[in-house]
């Protein structure tokens, strides 16, 4: 599948900037996939973000059915989290 072949290929490059904490894949319906990448703050998450985008490192341009419905979301743990 070309969207595996492409993660592949530019997920060692992209997880030297950040670490990757999860990456889920849907078995039903639409194709789509969800990943997750820990930050300290907003600002590191742009500032990695841009970096990836600008070196080419990435995203992966092999994931034909992506579409301009893709969402990005900034979530904060709670108060019990572990990561606190």
């Amino acid at each position: 599948m070309p969207t595996f072949e492409g993660w592949a290929e530019k997920l060692p490059g992209r997880t030297a900037l950040s670490p990757l904490t999860i990456a889920l894949y849907g078995l039903d319906g639409t194709p789509r996939i969800t990943h997750i990448w820990p930050y300290a703050d907003a600002n590191a998450r742009f500032a990695r973000r841009a970096e990836s985008v600008a070196t080419g490192v990435w995203p992966p341009r092999s994931a034909v059915w992506l579409t301009p419905e893709m969402q990005a979301g900034l979530y904060v743990p709670t108060a019990i989290s572990p990561l606190r």
